[in-house]
C-alpha cells in the first residue's frame, strides 16, 4: 500500500519533469511566416520507453570504477563494457544505455532508455566509458545500443483543427501508458501498435481520435509525435489535447 501511495505521488512529478525538460530543450524559429519547432527533445530521446524486439544487445555494462561503493551509477561515473574495437566501438563514440524489461503482450519486451555513455578508451574486446545525461540510475547489466538520431531540423507543428480522418490511412491504437496509468495528457507518452513497417518514423506527427456512432465522424481531440519507432510499435508524445487520452484511442498520421 505504501508503494502505491509513493507511486501516485511520483507520477505527477515525473510528468511535470518531462514536460519541463521538453520545453527547455525545444527550439523554434520562424521561416516564411511559419513557426518551425523541434518537437522531440534530446532529453526525451535519452529517457523514453520503447519495445525492444529480438535478441538481447551484444554489449553491456559489466563493471564500474565505484562498484564496491554503490550499486547505482549516474553522470560522470566510469563503467566498463564487454565490447571493444572488434565490435566496432571507438574512442569518442556515444551510445544509449538501455534496460531491457519484461514482455508486453505480443509486442516484445518493454524497455527503457536510461542515458548515454561516451567511450573513453577501447581495446579489442573491452572498453571504458563515462556516463552522460542519465535520467534514471544505471546498473551493471544494462546494455548499450547506437544512439537515436536527434532531429535538428524544425518542423511546423500540426494543429488539431488541421486533422482530417481518412480510413485509407494507417490507423494505430494506444496500447500502453508508462506505469500502467489510466490516462495521459500533453507532454506524456503512449505506446502504439504501429511502427516503421507502417511508415511511422521518428518525428512523424499524428492525430488522436475516437470512433463515434455509425454515420458520425470520428472525434479528433489530440495531436502527437513519434519519438521512438521500432518495426511494429512506436512511442509517441502527446503534443496538444482537448481531452485525456486513454487506452484504445486511435491514431492516424497527418498527410505528408
Amino acid at each position: 500500500m505504501k508503494d502505491r501511495k509513493t507511486l501516485s505521488v511520483r507520477l505527477p512529478v515525473l510528468c511535470v519533469f518531462f514536460m519541463l525538460a521538453g520545453a527547455l530543450y525545444s527550439q523554434s524559429e520562424w521561416r516564411d511566416g511559419k513557426r518551425l519547432q523541434t518537437l522531440v527533445s534530446e532529453a526525451e530521446l535519452n529517457c523514453c520507453f520503447f519495445i525492444h524486439e529480438g535478441e538481447d544487445p551484444a554489449i553491456q555494462i559489466v563493471g564500474a570504477d565505484k562498484q564496491k561503493e554503490k550499486t547505482f551509477f549516474s553522470d560522470w561515473d566510469v563503467v566498463y563494457l564487454n565490447g571493444g574495437e572488434l565490435q566496432g566501438i571507438e574512442t569518442g563514440q556515444e551510445y544509449s544505455v538501455i534496460e531491457v524489461g519484461t514482455s508486453l503482450k505480443d509486442f516484445g519486451r518493454l524497455s527503457y532508455r536510461r542515458g548515454r555513455v561516451k567511450i573513453l578508451s577501447a581495446a579489442e574486446n573491452k572498453s571504458v566509458a563515462e556516463l552522460l545525461r542519465t535520467c534514471e540510475p544505471i546498473m551493471i547489466g544494462h546494455y548499450i545500443v547506437p544512439v537515436m538520431r536527434e532531429e535538428k531540423e524544425g518542423v511546423e507543428k500540426k494543429k488539431i483543427e488541421q486533422a482530417v480522418f481518412d480510413d485509407r490511412r494507417v490507423t494505430g491504437q494506444c496500447v500502453y501508458f508508462q506505469h500502467d496509468i489510466k490516462q495521459i495528457a500533453t507532454g506524456q507518452w503512449a505506446l502504439i501498435d504501429r511502427g516503421t513497417e507502417h511508415g511511422l518514423h521518428n518525428n512523424r506527427q499524428l492525430f488522436v481520435f475516437r470512433r463515434q456512432n455509425e454515420g458520425v465522424s470520428p472525434k479528433i481531440f489530440a495531436t502527437a509525435v513519434v519519438i521512438d519507432s521500432q518495426s511494429r510499435t512506436a512511442t509517441i508524445k502527446i503534443l496538444d489535447c482537448l481531452d485525456a487520452v486513454v487506452i484504445g484511442d486511435l491514431v492516424q498520421p497527418f498527410p505528408d
